[in-house]
């Protein structure tokens, strides 16, 4: 069974059909994670079963590591179409989670590994991830994108009932005037499916307007005519508003030549995980329709993979490396189009 599934599962990238066709979603195993004054509970869960893998897979060998324990699940375990409760009687030796912050890391039998959930203290700058969970919350996921949850659904399906919170804000221009009008676009960073998540608004006579989110990384996107475009990045959190305050440049050339406006609502932005170890995901936004070519190069200058190369409208889009047979190593990935030519660097280790 182990021996199958060595050979079956590092190529369970799936597409997802709320992206373009280059976007395949990895698939998780950890699903939900509650940490209070008694210890923590995880949630496991195959959602390969979503795309038709139903296979059970045998937890035999199969472990967890975290930034302080290592410990193997206890023999007659098994994953499928259900969700798993494991707490620390599901182990064989101590294990700890630090509730401030903590990396958990799945690993199958033949010690490849396969998850990773990060958050809180362990977080850093580029690679953004859950906050540690108060007491009564929990960390769930839901189409790749981890979330606060209000009221956690252990040994259930996963829901956003109490996991929505609220981005309120006023646009103005450099002199302090309101900005009716302006589009504001919000969604949580890297989620498989931006029209489920993403909220659109326009600000009102005052400049204002406010957007109810899901509990994320949320990507808040300005963007006015004749005006600079401005992004700002924040985390959600559960039946709380955040406030925001952007102000939008005005675009002096706008008159001469109106293409060259547009470019600064070219948007390329950080990819999620990063560092990552097999595959990560980048998002970026095209404020007119264009050809775009979205690739990967390494730092010799070597195109290593072309992600994407066609004709798309404007809009956010998302779409994912699965670098499973790149070296370790610093990689390129850049957006060109007739109008603009972006890039990041990201990390692989392995």
């Amino acid at each position: 069974m182990r021996r199958r599934l060595k050979l079956v599962l590092p190529w369970l990238l799936l597409f997802s059909s709320g992206l373009i066709d280059a976007n395949p979603v990895v698939i998780h195993f950890m699903n939900e994670l509650q940490l209070d004054s008694s210890g923590w509970v995880l949630e496991l869960t195959n959602h390969g079963r979503k795309f038709g893998f139903t296979e059970r897979l045998s937890l035999d060998g199969c472990y967890l590591i975290s930034s302080t324990d290592t410990s193997y699940f206890r023999n007659g375990m098994s994953l499928d179409s259900t969700y798993l409760t494991i707490t620390e009687d599901s182990l064989q030796t101590f294990f700890r989670i630090n509730p401030a912050g903590d990396v958990l890391r799945f690993f199958f039998a033949d010690h490849s590994e396969f998850d990773q959930l990060r958050f809180g203290d362990s977080c850093i700058a580029a690679y953004r991830c859950p906050p540690a969970p108060a007491q009564g919350q929990s960390i769930s996921l839901i189409d790749n994108c981890y979330y606060l949850d209000n009221t956690p659904t252990l040994g259930q399906p996963n829901d956003t009932l109490n996991a929505m919170g609220s981005v309120c804000g006023t646009v103005r221009d450099a002199w302090g005037n309101p900005l009716p009008g302006a589009t504001i676009w919000a969604e949580p960073l890297y989620v498989s499916d931006y029209y489920r998540f993403g909220r659109q608004a326009r600000t009102d006579d005052q400049g204002e307007y406010c957007l109810t989110i899901l509990s994320a990384w949320v990507g808040i996107y300005h963007h006015k005519e004749d005006y600079q475009s401005k992004e700002l990045y924040v985390q959600v959190y559960p039946d709380t508003t955040i406030t925001a305050e952007v102000s939008l440049d005005f675009v002096q050339s706008i008159k001469a030549n109106s293409t060259s406006s547009l470019l600064d609502g070219y948007a390329l932005h950080f990819n999620y995980p990063n560092p990552f170890n097999q595959a990560t995901t980048f998002a970026y936004h095209i404020p007119i329709d264009d050809y775009l070519e979205i690739d990967i190069y390494n730092l010799e200058g070597q195109r290593v993979e072309n992600l994407y190369s066609g004709f798309q409208q404007t809009g956010h889009y998302a779409l994912s490396w699965n670098a499973q047979h790149a070296p370790s190593g610093i990689y390129i990935y850049r957006l060109k189009s007739a109008n603009q030519t972006l890039s990041r660097k990201c990390l692989l280790i392995k």
